[in-house]
């Protein structure tokens, strides 16, 4: 800023520091008002149940009560295991004369899991804090500290 007499001139340095103050003041307010969006709902512990076929019994014994597991693929946690109910494992064969036969699986058990997860519950099913996308139907791969299970969503609560 120059001054001559009494007239005050602005030269373009004194414009690009007006505009990068405004700039800088106008960032600091969206940036708090995107956050108070993007938290105002707050996550909730929802239940779900899912299902594990054939699960033999070494893998039985690394899914208890408390155990949390993760998805697979991302590594991030889908919940904790609330409750496991076990049931004998059967297949169902076709005889030489084309009959059906159902038959158990000795050592197998197909496995019914109630477990919670924090997260949004939404029309179609529940967005994990991780960011999963836990629906009925839906089929994942998930970890514990001992093993690997195939589950298959059957319903969230």
């Amino acid at each position: 800023m120059s001054v001559t007499g009494k007239k005050v001139r602005f030269n373009i340095i004194d414009v690009i520091i007006v505009i990068l103050l405004l700039a800088a003041i106008a960032g600091t307010i969206f940036r708090d008002s995107i956050n108070g969006f993007m938290k105002n709902e707050k996550t909730e512990e929802i239940s779900y149940t899912f299902e594990i076929k054939q699960a033999d019994s070494d893998m039985i014994s690394g899914l208890t009560q408390g155990v949390i597991f993760f998805e697979s693929e991302s590594k991030k946690e889908m919940g904790r295991v609330i409750s496991v109910q076990s049931k004998q494992s059967y297949v169902t064969e076709y005889a030489l004369d084309g009959s059906i036969m159902t038959l158990e699986k000795a050592g197998y058990n197909d496995l019914i899991v109630n477990a919670v997860a924090n997260g949004f519950k939404s029309d179609t099913g529940i967005f994990t804090d991780g960011n999963i996308l836990i629906v009925p139907g839906k089929s994942y791969q998930i970890n514990t500290k001992t093993a690997v299970f195939y589950m298959t969503i059957l319903s969230v609560n």
